[in-house]
């Protein structure tokens, strides 16, 4: 993929942030969070409602030469050295019970996320023999050592934790997010998974989240 089209893409994930972001509402906060920095990826969201107990959440981040492979992984066994690369945007909704002037409130929400993602590590020989029929599919290629894959993806998730109020524009968030990964690799080994922006290895991310509500009305 050329720069031309990642930038688009990057515009095309920005865009449905800023449109809801100008809309009417009682309440906009913006996180980072910061468990997926260990995995040199930034992810920020952006979380409106005028609603008691419903928000909207729109988040957006990218990924550069994470180096954490877990156990699960795209381009598979055979291969080291693994790096892998992309951008992500998501979109949701979040339930919080209780009163919004609780210090400690639940939250539960699920999302749908959406993105590109570019994966490489060097390969052990006759790599062929790892796939059906012997042949290589067509997102995979090969540069010196390395074999490269990369294209798009989907996934869904779910989230849930606890946001503590720390004061009435500054809040933490605690948690956990599972997801389901759509895309599968083309590989014979079963169980092989991505390790994707926005997903985190094994499809599993903490949420150890600042936010910092910038309307407030």
């Amino acid at each position: 993929m050329n720069d031309f089209k990642l930038r688009l893409l990057i515009l095309l994930f920005l865009l449905p942030v800023f449109l809801k972001s100008q809309e009417a509402t009682h309440r906009i906060g913006i996180g980072l969070n910061l468990p997926p920095l260990i995995g040199n990826t930034i992810a920020l969201d952006v979380e409106c409602t005028n609603n008691k107990h419903f928000s909207l959440t729109f988040g957006i981040g990218g990924m550069l030469k994470n180096q954490l492979q877990g156990t699960l992984y795209k381009i598979g066994e055979s291969t080291n050295d693994h790096e892998s690369s992309g951008v992500y945007s998501s979109f949701g909704i979040r339930y919080l019970p209780g009163k919004t002037t609780q210090r400690i409130r639940f939250f539960a929400g699920t999302k749908l996320i959406g993105g590109y993602f570019k994966q490489s590590a060097t390969f052990e020989k006759p790599f062929e023999a790892w796939f059906r029929n012997g042949q290589i599919p067509k997102d995979y290629y090969f540069v010196d050592d390395r074999v490269y894959s990369e294209g798009f993806f989907a996934a869904i998730a779910i989230e849930s934790g606890i946001n503590l109020r720390l004061t009435d524009r500054l809040h933490s968030e605690f948690g956990i997010q599972g997801g389901y990964n759509f895309y599968k690799s083309k590989r014979m080994v079963s169980k092989i998974s991505s390790i994707l922006p926005g997903l985190g290895a094994l499809n599993i991310v903490g949420i150890l989240k600042i936010k910092y509500l910038i309307l407030k009305n």
